[in-house]
């Protein structure tokens, strides 16, 4: 609101606030307390900054998608130093973790876009505690050096690369958290910085974030770093470890390095079982794509149901992929209020779990529940529609 009125010519703002008293004290009012709230988003930016400056050895938890993933490597790349954990047996970060940190002896825990961290963990923990995410915000947030851009704009859910690149404010981490922003289906606010920096990459016509993601060079780019993290444990290692010592995008595109060149064979790879799973898919349905699958090499879920709703913008979509005796599933709907319509019929499944933002939610349950669970998206979904 802020940039789009003092983006007005003075003389016609003052004009109108002349012509029109009672708008004119309602907008002050609103306008200073946005202000209030932005003061403060900016000085948590600052203390947040002065925090990484003074952190030499940190041990780093992050979500396992591209967000969570450029948001590691900005930190990593601007401390120089650190260990870095890549999340993706729980949305939860947990007492598992405790005894990596005791081995390690980091001088800080940072943890990246997860969504919860359990008390318990907070409360065994001895080092200091710095946590950067934007889903919901959680009742334990307090107990922590906390940020999420929610707590100053309850509309705010950008992504956690893009807040990591406003803290850490180094041009040379653009087209990371550029990367990081796309895939996480957000345009952010720095694309024309981005462009004047890397034209080819990003065209400033593009508005709709599923073209940003599918029809551009860095939504590409986007699709390769989720890549770097399918496959064992050791690969994703293997793949984390040669990211730190990218530099520029086009050493991946344009396979410029011998390090390019190896994040790329590997996305090829992996690209090409994706493509034998989107193949299969029955979109015969015109309200809802339901589709399931078992793999346990490949965790394509979140991808591909991305790519699906990119596809068929009007359907519901809902990817799950069983491992384990459970199904991890991904939801999507441009049309629906997705987040709302799984609260209400999560507690109805035994062991089910999930949550996530408005259009795009992350579900848990047991893959003898898959049938029961869709049938019930079929039977709410009508009722959380946010766009006739």
């Amino acid at each position: 609101m802020v940039g789009r009125l003092s983006s007005l010519k003075e003389r016609k703002l003052a004009t109108y606030l002349q012509k029109n008293s009672k708008t004119s004290i309602f907008l002050n009012i609103v306008l200073f307390l946005y202000k209030m709230q932005e003061d403060k988003r900016t000085q948590e930016i600052e203390k947040i900054k002065q925090i990484l400056d003074n952190t030499h050895r940190p041990l780093i938890l992050f979500d396992s998608d591209p967000d969570g993933l450029c948001s590691f490597l900005m930190i990593y790349k601007y401390i120089n130093e650190g260990k870095g954990i890549c999340v993706k047996s729980s949305k939860e970060i947990n007492t598992e973790f405790l005894r990596v940190i005791q081995e390690y002896g980091p001088d800080r825990v940072i943890i990246l876009d997860m969504p919860m961290v359990n008390d318990e963990f907070i409360s065994k923990i001895k080092t200091d505690i710095l946590w950067i995410d934007h889903h919901q915000i959680p009742d334990n947030h307090n107990k922590m050096t906390y940020f999420n851009p929610l707590l100053f704009d309850e509309k705010d859910n950008s992504p956690t690369s893009y807040w990591i690149y406003k803290i850490l404010n180094e041009k040379k981490y653009l087209w990371l958290s550029m990367t990081g922003c796309i895939a996480d289906w957000h345009i952010p606010a720095m694309k024309k910085e981005f462009i004047k920096e890397y034209p080819e990459l990003f065209s400033a016509k593009i508005t709709n974030p599923a073209k940003a993601l599918f029809e551009t060079k860095i939504g590409r780019l986007a699709k390769m770093f989720d890549s770097c993290l399918k496959g064992t444990s050791k690969q994703i290692k293997t793949n984390i470890k040669i990211l730190t010592r990218i530099q520029e995008p086009n050493e991946i595109l344009e396979q410029e390095t011998a390090k390019g060149k190896f994040i790329h064979k590997y996305f090829t790879k992996i690209n090409n079982q994706y493509e034998e799973i989107l193949s299969r898919v029955d979109t015969t349905d015109k309200k809802i794509i339901a589709f399931h699958y078992k793999d346990d090499k490949t965790a394509v879920t979140s991808m591909l149901s991305n790519e699906l709703q990119h596809l068929y913008p009007k359907r519901f979509i809902a990817v799950c992929r069983e491992k384990s005796s459970h199904m991890n599933c991904s939801l999507r709907s441009q049309v629906h209020d997705v987040r709302t319509l799984l609260e209400k019929i999560l507690p109805q499944f035994e062991e089910g779990t999930g949550g996530g933002h408005m259009h795009a939610c992350g579900a848990s349950i047991r893959a003898v529940d898959y049938n029961d669970f869709i049938a019930r998206i079929k039977q709410e979904m009508d009722d959380f529609r946010v766009q006739k």
